[in-house]
């Protein structure tokens, strides 16, 4: 009889888990999915509907950046080059053109890298090229300024996004030539008096979009701002009222062609600097099914990115869409991961995946598969390092309130529109370190879903 108490003690405790766990999810009205695994030996704490697809949201970048890190290595550096058709003759001309070309670079910003190292001004990286191109002696071209992104065919955006999101940074396009993580920043403050047209600035100051002002400054009320830019098109248009007490306002637009803005504001840069420029500024693509074309040159300038964990770890500690996306391209992109999870034991019949980051309405995986994916990294303790790391930075320095026991935690969020999750890592107090999976899909109206999939996550840290 001792025996059989002995082996029902795990059982015991499931079951125990199990009621705790209902009664946190009792009369909150949403698709739930969970799954809980112990990773000293394998065995599933808990599972609710965690064989169910869901839509992962920022959570999938836990699948991107694990098959970046596997597939390129910790320590690889991207390369962005100033290439000239040839060396520049005595007096400092450029026959032809100027070639920035991009190597899928991600770190062409202003952000500071390592995570948590002090920000640079945004173009800070294409201005160092700049630099070297003027040290290089040059002084005239007699060309074009080309933004080269044909590293990877030009898709800039994956299936499943949404129209809206194009506007914004979180849905900036992607490019193998990208400056500023693909964004500017517009700001609105009210005018001088009522009734005057707002006042709108863009960071960088560049002449790329064409803004069509239509806010006007209102003695009081609420802030109402709408902008819209057409696909396709470079004219934004901003509508609305501010009031005069207004402190301003201001957003992420994302560059439409990465590749084109890169051009336009290297082009502007030199001829700061002092260079001629004959020619205009213009982008180079290549089309889905187009072969590389060779990338012969005499390179006049050169920057190294930061190594890929550095990359990784700002990518999830942060949650940036781009960044993710960008790894996966650089990986091998959607086939390349799905391939990687198939060798791992996940599916297609567990994982569908049209993005890196998460984004897309089109992805979905299992809580199962999530948990599959992080028994299979729990090794490799840089990956799980990049991870935020609950009450301490990240995406969930914030959460768990004070709760001391959230230090255990280190994990992935995800939200969009009816969507929350979170994944990762938990050192349980008895069950050693598990790895998780907490999906909530369908949620609507209601305002406590991630208090309750908090209290989820700290029960499983006793």
């Amino acid at each position: 009889m001792r025996l059989l108490l002995i082996c029902a003690l795990p059982l015991l405790a499931a079951d125990d888990l199990t009621t705790k766990i209902d009664r946190i999810l009792s009369g909150h009205r949403a698709q739930w999915g969970i799954a809980v695994q112990k990773l000293s030996d394998g065995q599933l704490l808990q599972q609710h509907c965690a064989d169910c697809f869901f839509t992962p949201a920022s959570v999938t970048k836990l699948f991107s950046t694990s098959f970046a890190l596997a597939r390129l290595g910790a320590d690889t550096r991207f390369s962005t080059r100033v290439l000239a058709t040839e060396k520049p003759s005595e007096n400092g001309t450029v026959r032809g053109n100027l070639t920035l070309l991009g190597g899928g670079d991600p770190s062409m910003t202003g952000r500071g890298y390592p995570y948590g190292t002090p920000d640079h001004p945004p173009l800070a990286a294409l201005e160092a090229l700049a630099d070297q191109v003027v040290a290089a002696g040059v002084t005239r071209v007699e060309g074009d300024i080309l933004g080269d992104d044909t590293l990877w065919p030009w898709e800039p955006q994956p299936d499943g996004w949404s129209h809206d999101d194009l506007t914004w940074d979180y849905g900036a396009a992607t490019s193998a030539l990208m400056v500023n993580e693909g964004v500017l920043q517009v700001t609105l403050m009210p005018g001088a008096r009522v009734g005057d047209l707002a006042r709108v600035t863009l960071q960088p100051r560049l002449e790329y979009f064409t803004l069509d002002n239509r806010v006007t400054t209102v003695a009081a009320g609420a802030r109402q701002i709408r902008v819209i830019r057409m696909p396709g098109s470079r004219q934004v248009q901003i509508t609305g009222q501010m009031a005069i007490s207004d402190g301003g306002w201001s957003g992420l637009l994302a560059q439409d062609d990465p590749a084109q803005y890169a051009a336009v504001a290297f082009k502007k840069m030199l001829v700061d600097r002092g260079i001629a420029i004959e020619g205009t500024a213009r982008a180079r693509h290549r089309a889905v099914g187009e072969s590389l074309l060779p990338r012969a040159g005499v390179t006049l300038a050169e920057r190294s990115s930061p190594p890929l964990i550095d990359i990784v770890t700002v990518t999830n500690k942060v949650s940036q869409n781009l960044l993710a996306e960008m790894m996966l391209q650089a990986s091998g992109g959607v086939e390349g991961l799905r391939a990687y999870l198939a060798g791992l034991g996940i599916p297609r019949t567990e994982a569908r995946f049209e993005d890196g980051s998460g984004l897309s309405r089109l992805t979905a995986v299992t809580p199962n598969a999530m948990v599959r994916l992080l028994s299979q990294k729990q090794t490799a303790e840089n990956f799980i390092e990049s991870l935020p790391h609950g009450g301490v930075d990240g995406s969930i320095k914030s959460r768990f309130g004070r709760d001391e026991r959230g230090k255990r935690i280190r994990a992935k969020t995800g939200g969009m529109t009816g969507v929350k999750t979170l994944a990762g890592y938990i050192d349980s107090a008895t069950n050693g370190r598990v790895a998780f999976a907490i999906f909530i899909n369908d949620d609507h109206g209601s305002v406590d879903s991630i208090k309750r999939m908090d209290q989820i996550a700290l029960l499983l840290t006793e």
